[in-house]
């Protein structure tokens, strides 16, 4: 870029900024009562001073000094009027939230960064700060990719985007560095939803995190040894039991994990194959029955089934703490094979269709094997969960390697949502 294309493109950043800050200041008077009254202030104290100057002009000279009053005083007015109007429009720290974006390296090609416009409450959750930004040309899934150095570089957390009126802003939902996740948070039923199936996974920056099984149908939970999945499963399948599912567990470890009085009065405990097929067995059977049913009904999915026929069709819930181990046929003879072959037919056929009929399944791995989470499975769960990991393992969860970039290896309880979210998990105990 040559010097002069340098300097059009400098002059036409400022005159757009210089008009972003008036609108941003007609914003804040219109929203803001305390400015509205700056304003109102200023325009009285500029009307008196026009009265008081033309009244007290006498003498020879009064026409020539009237002339000039008329002409340069409304000029002044009009100045103040905007000057003041930039000033209310600009932010608290705009210019310091503006040179980290810089230090942060996110910038447009002519070497700009976003504009920061506004700066207020979130109305539906105080404990967050809404930024409003002009983007400046810089597309959302840049700002996304460098979340980490923004974050640094404003000193704190960005709990959630959304765009804007237009596609020219953005909002940042943040939170400051030192008011971030606990690192503890045990479990109490008042977190219990009282929505449909929705199950509460743990608090983010912007409030509960919360997975709906009556809408993403399946969950996937990843994470190393260590990284609390396990608890998180066992929160999730409580919560499932106290909304009244059915629940199933296949722990080959002989449940030892699950043998308190919740698991074995509420659940049914699966620790060997012949009960695992089964069980598998009769839920895909319970999938074409329920199918034939809500056909006969006319209705879509089992809520509606439910609320048309006042029916008590309950929702069923199938999980395995290790699917990895579950699914590996290294070293197995052929009948073990296609043992493991008729077990990923029936996940499968849950995966595929068992959102409409109610039946879900939770899994949680450890083991980052790509081979033995097949396809078929994973593509067919929308809701995915992962804890500290290595990138293997977070590419596989998430199809990224997000979680090993974001959750530190040594914590414990934090995860990484599908969708960008990072919660700490609930500490569950049974006792």
């Amino acid at each position: 870029m040559n010097q002069i294309n340098r300097d059009s493109v400098s002059g036409e950043t400022l005159r757009r900024r210089l008009f972003l800050r008036l609108s941003s200041g007609v914003e804040e008077i219109k929203s803001n009562p305390r400015k509205r009254y700056i304003i109102t202030g200023y325009l009285l104290a500029a009307a008196f001073i026009w009265l008081v100057s033309l009244g007290n002009v006498t003498g020879p000279l009064a026409f020539t000094v009237q002339g000039i009053y008329q002409t340069t005083l409304p000029v002044l007015l009009i100045s103040g009027l905007l000057a003041l109007l930039i000033w209310v429009g600009t932010p608290r720290g705009a210019m310091a939230v503006h040179n980290g974006l810089l230090r942060a390296g996110l910038v447009n090609h002519a070497g700009e960064a976003p504009y920061l416009l506004r700066r207020y409450p979130d109305p539906d959750n105080p404990t967050l700060t809404i930024l409003e930004f002009d983007v400046n040309g810089i597309p959302r899934s840049e700002w996304e990719e460098k979340q980490a150095d923004i974050e640094a570089a404003l000193n704190l957390y960005i709990a959630q985007y959304r765009n804007g009126s237009d596609n020219s802003r953005l909002l940042l939902y943040t939170v400051p560095a030192d008011g971030g996740l606990p690192t503890y948070l045990p479990w109490k039923d008042d977190y219990l939803s009282d929505k449909n199936f929705e199950l509460v996974a743990g608090m983010g920056l912007a409030g509960p995190v919360t997975l709906n099984l009556a809408e993403i149908s399946h969950i996937l939970i990843g994470g190393a040894t260590g990284s609390g999945k396990s608890v998180l499963l066992r929160c999730l399948l409580y919560q499932a039991i106290m909304k009244g599912a059915v629940v199933c567990i296949a722990d080959f470890k002989g449940g030892v994990d699950y043998s308190s009085t919740l698991w074995r009065e509420h659940s049914c405990l699966v620790t060997d194959e012949n009960s695992l097929l089964e069980n598998l067995s009769y839920l895909v059977e319970t999938i074409n029955v329920r199918k034939q049913m809500l056909l006969d009904a006319e209705c879509k999915n089992i809520d509606e089934y439910n609320e048309k026929k006042n029916g008590h069709l309950q929702r069923a819930v199938f999980a395995c703490d290790e699917v990895a181990e579950l699914l590996d046929k290294t070293g197995m003879n052929k009948e073990g094979k296609e043992r493991v072959d008729k077990i990923i037919s029936y996940l499968s056929t849950i995966a595929r269709l068992g959102r409409a009929f109610g039946i879900h399944l939770i899994l949680a791995t450890q083991r980052p094997d790509a081979n033995v989470l097949p396809g078929q499975i994973k593509n067919n769960i929308v809701g995915r969960a992962c804890g500290a990991a290595d990138n293997v393992l977070s590419q596989i969860i998430l199809d990224s390697t997000d979680a090993a970039d974001l959750i530190p290896k040594e914590t414990h309880g934090r995860f990484l949502l599908h969708d960008g979210t990072i919660f700490q998990a609930f500490w569950f105990c049974e006792e």
